[in-house]
């Protein structure tokens, strides 16, 4: 069972700290996390993921974001491709929508399945640690930090602006194989740069 401890708030609601503890019988963990600055209702996400502090200021970041999954039809399913830690998949969630969230980058996907169970939403966001690509296989993704939450741009890399990059093998798939199993009425693409390979692998399902 989930508890809440109310946490210190450093000058907004988007800086309030907080503990959350599972207390199964005689253990007691707890977890540094952060609230985004969602308004309608409080979501958390561990604070070892908020590169920059840009996870937990989504709604600042992506105000258009927002407003368009809030102006989603009832019980839409919504595809967040390039979740990161998942911060719009959360959002989603919190408004009645059924969330298949792809992250390639393991350190990420980890450990948005961890503010998935943080937030109670194991039922309502499906964690996919793969890579929407125009072919299927296995390739290597490249990470500025190893850690959660960041993001790497491909123009960057192409022009060397990363002192070092790291190395991860990741399951490369066509969109149209999920679509075939589970259509979405809506679909956010992220992927600093692969946004058209993302595309190609998804003819079938966008011209549907």
């Amino acid at each position: 069972m989930w508890a809440t401890q109310a946490g210190k708030h450093l000058g907004g609601r988007q800086d309030a700290a907080a503990s959350l503890m599972i207390n199964p019988s005689t253990n007691t963990t707890s977890f540094d996390v952060v609230i985004i600055d969602y308004p309608d209702r409080d979501l958390y996400i561990l604070r070892s993921g908020d590169f920059m502090r840009y996870r937990s200021r989504a709604c600042k970041k992506e105000p258009e974001t927002v407003q368009w999954i809030a102006g989603f039809e009832a019980e839409s399913v919504f595809w967040d491709v390039g979740a990161s830690v998942g911060p719009y998949s959360l959002i989603a969630a919190a408004l009645g929508h059924t969330v298949f969230a792809f992250e390639p980058n393991l350190a990420s996907a980890g450990e948005m399945q961890q503010n998935v169970w943080l937030n109670n939403m194991d039922k309502d966001i499906c964690v996919i640690p793969v890579a929407l690509a125009n072919t299927d296989g296995f390739d290597y993704i490249q990470t500025q930090a190893p850690m959660a939450g960041v993001s790497t741009q491909q123009d960057l890399i192409e022009r060397g602006a990363y002192k070092r990059l790291f190395l991860q093998s990741a399951q490369m798939m066509k969109a149209d194989h999920f679509a075939d199993a589970v259509y979405p009425n809506h679909v956010k693409i992220d992927v600093d740069g692969a946004e058209i390979d993302v595309l190609e692998g998804g003819r079938s399902s966008c011209a549907n």
